[in-house]
């Protein structure tokens, strides 16, 4: 059995201007890889379930291979090749600040994944990890104002307006990777003719597309029409306000 891994390799410039003459600036880019056949104990295979060693990861021997029989290897779903974050701030002699936050990334990785055994669905990645492409790039642009008045001595009240996701950007942050929607390619036993046995599949002699075909035409399994579309967006532009009394 291929033994689990999970790699993540960086490297990052960054620049910095600490607060002086009324500015400052924070920013950095980032390329990285993050790949390996296990994606640790945030379990983002199954969008980021936050029950660390209770997830679908290696349930079943099957998991760590692809459709072919071959141990399963590459990009991971939090895998974001490029990214940039950027912060400036600017203080107005009348005493209002102006921040500016900024964040773009490349699209997380697609793999898709069909169910095996019924009443488990244990998911294969029969295509490899990857193998639908990537999201499109996701980027934001958030906008903090904010004011003081003087009350004398220390005390202070401050008006605040904060604009998450400025430009009300839509992009994909899901995608739906499974090809079923109800039911899983079924399994062959003593008992029971199926589609799927552990010999053929670690022998190298199956054909995902097949074997998915088939259960569908068998009435085992239902396609899902969402199969690799969209579904899950960026929260829309929201914008708070706030007042903090200082002393």
């Amino acid at each position: 059995m291929p033994k689990l891994k999970r790699h993540y390799d960086a490297v990052e410039l960054g620049v910095q201007k600490r607060l002086a003459s009324r500015w400052s600036l924070y920013s950095t880019y980032t390329w990285s890889k993050d790949a390996g056949n296990y994606p640790g104990l945030s379990q983002t295979d199954e969008n980021g379930r936050s029950d660390p060693n209770t997830g679908r990861s290696v349930d079943y021997p099957a998991m760590l291979f692809d459709g072919k029989g071959n141990p399963i290897d590459g990009i991971l779903p939090t895998d974001r090749t490029h990214q940039f974050k950027a912060q400036a701030i600017y203080q107005l002699k009348w005493g209002t600040t102006v921040s500016l936050a900024e964040y773009m990334a490349s699209g997380s990785p697609i793999t898709p994944s069909a169910p095996i055994v019924q009443n488990h669905n244990f998911p294969i990645f029969w295509q490899g990890r990857g193998a639908g492409g990537r999201m499109p790039m996701f980027s934001q642009t958030d906008l903090f104002v904010q004011h003081s008045f003087a009350l004398g001595g220390r005390r202070a009240v401050q008006l605040q307006f904060n604009v998450l996701n400025l430009f009300d950007e839509r992009n994909t942050t899901n995608v739906s990777e499974n090809v079923r929607r109800t039911g899983a390619i079924p399994m062959s036993t003593a008992s029971v003719a199926g589609l799927y046995s552990d010999a053929a599949f670690y022998g190298h002699q199956l054909d995902f597309d097949q074997l998915i075909n088939a259960a569908v035409a068998a009435g085992r399994m239902t396609r899902d029409p969402r199969f690799l579309q969209a579904s899950g967006f960026q929260a829309p532009i929201q914008a708070r306000f706030g007042v903090r009394f200082t002393f």
